[in-house]
């Protein structure tokens, strides 16, 4: 758990601070981060301690992070470092050697995150944040930057990026504090929680009895982070353990479009081909317009 009283302590106020920019690649069960620090001045330094000392103060309350669990405005997600790749982030930060320094615009272009590295005593504490679009070079590409001055607009031929007054999460002492749990899994690539969940839906008899064989759904969701979304939120609804729905599913899917298979058992056949729809049917987000009489896919089944 996140030693929070003790990170709560920590005087930040005449900490070492440096600012490290970096850029992800590679997949998500192997990333790559390359990072670079960037000089800043005394008056950017005292800016962002006090962005990292309100969302600091913020946090009242860590919950051990899981799959359906949720942040709120006073609490964090807590989980061990040694779950993660925030290793291959501490260690590239590890010094700020002369041939890791930003030295053009080019190296903060297309960043991913950036880490504001707090140093106290002995103590290192890393407060990491998605960048904003502005740092894209499609962005960049995109717009005439001005600034207003002098009571007017004139252009601003300097580059600009965002530090925002926001924090995704902190890494402290072996343990990372969640804010924001979207922009940590995906600065991490984290899926894990999603992995295993899929992996204890598969080995659920409930799940596993309404296929004929269950190998080519498993191999459509294999390590894609999107399907694997999926297929937590169709556990965590769990229509497939309602008779009713699944009997209506195989009276009057082929009704609502669906290109879904039963044997005679009443089990459904899962195919390269048909897998998709076999996920839109449990999700239950193939609707019909009771105007258009038409089939849609939809994103979301919020009742109105």
């Amino acid at each position: 758990m996140f030693e929070l009283n003790n990170f709560r302590s920590l005087n930040f106020d005449d900490a070492t601070t440096s600012l490290w920019v970096f850029k992800s690649s590679g997949s998500s069960a192997d990333p790559k981060f390359n990072g670079h620090w960037v000089e800043i001045g005394n008056d950017v330094k005292e800016a962002i301690k006090g962005v990292v000392n309100s969302e600091r103060a913020r946090i009242t309350e860590a919950i051990n992070y899981s799959l359906l669990a949720q942040t709120n405005e006073a609490s964090a997600l807590s989980i061990a470092s040694d779950e993660t790749f925030i290793e291959r982030i501490e260690t590239n930060v590890a010094a700020e050697l002369p041939q890791k320094r930003a030295i053009d615009v080019k190296t903060l272009l297309n960043s991913s995150f950036y880490v504001i590295k707090i140093v106290v005593g002995a103590r290192t504490i890393l407060a990491v944040k998605k960048t904003t679009s502005n740092w894209r070079t499609k962005k960049a590409k995109g717009i005439v930057p001005v600034l207003f001055a002098n009571s007017q607009l004139v252009l601003n031929s300097n580059q600009g990026f965002e530090i925002l007054r926001s924090i995704d999460f902190f890494v402290y002492n072996g343990s990372i504090a969640i804010l924001s749990k979207p922009n940590f899994e995906s600065i991490l690539k984290y899926k894990a929680a999603h992995v295993n969940d899929f992996t204890e839906m598969q080995n659920e008899q409930e799940f596993v009895d309404l296929f004929a064989d269950i190998l080519p759904l498993s191999e459509y969701v294999s390590t894609n982070k999107i399907q694997l979304r999926r297929a937590s939120a169709i556990r965590l609804k769990g229509h497939y353990k309602d008779d009713e729905f699944m009997g209506r599913l195989r009276d009057h899917g082929a009704e609502y479009g669906l290109n879904i298979n039963f044997n005679d058992a009443g089990q459904i056949v899962p195919t390269e081909e048909t897998c998709r729809d076999i996920f839109q049917a449990l999700l239950d987000h193939r609707l019909t317009s009771a105007f258009s009489l038409s089939n849609y896919d939809v994103d979301d089944t919020q009742p109105v």
